[in-house]
């Protein structure tokens, strides 16, 4: 019993409600004290207990179409297809120069963050406007564009290269 009003109080202190204990008295807003019922205080925390796994639900709900929404968009922007991706990246090394958000290992210091913030960038390399095409070109053969930069021309396929860049857009 002690646990669960221990975590009425944490989940009603979340929610900015306070908990009071059987029969005590509360400050109303005419100054005056009001005795709190236990039946008063059960059915809060119950009511408590049902609406946060509906709140939570409801933002996981959103979360999940807010990533599906960008993988379609990013699918049919680069005509590649994102879930494809990890698999091409973990094969072909991108995970030991660059850090990218979702790839197991890639925690690499050598190479840009690849993560939500690659839609905001300007560039892809430093030279290439950031678009669709550029960056399937830059991830294909990065060489070519710039044979100074340190991205090494990975040789993947072209649909490979479409599947990463739907991914690395993906990312929001």
């Amino acid at each position: 019993m002690m646990l669960l009003t221990v975590g009425a109080a944490a989940a009603g202190a979340m929610l900015g409600l306070t908990v009071a204990s059987p029969g005590s008295r509360t400050e109303g807003a005419d100054g005056g004290g009001h005795e709190q019922s236990g039946k008063t205080n059960r059915i809060c925390v119950a009511a408590m207990f049902l609406i946060l796994p509906v709140i939570l639900a409801s933002f996981a709900w959103w979360q999940q179409q807010r990533t599906e929404r960008a993988e379609h968009e990013a699918n049919e922007a680069t005509g590649g297809i994102a879930t494809r991706a990890v698999p091409i990246m973990s094969a072909n090394g991108c995970a030991g120069c660059h850090t990218i958000s979702g790839v197991p290992g890639a925690q690499g210091l050598v190479g840009p963050r690849l993560d939500a913030s690659l839609a905001a960038r300007v560039y892809i390399g430093g030279i290439l406007s950031n678009n669709p095409e550029n960056m399937i070109r830059w991830i294909r053969a990065a060489r070519d564009v710039n044979p100074r930069t340190a991205m090494p021309s990975t040789g993947i396929s072209e649909q490979e290269a479409r599947d990463v860049a739907a991914y690395l857009y993906a990312l929001k």
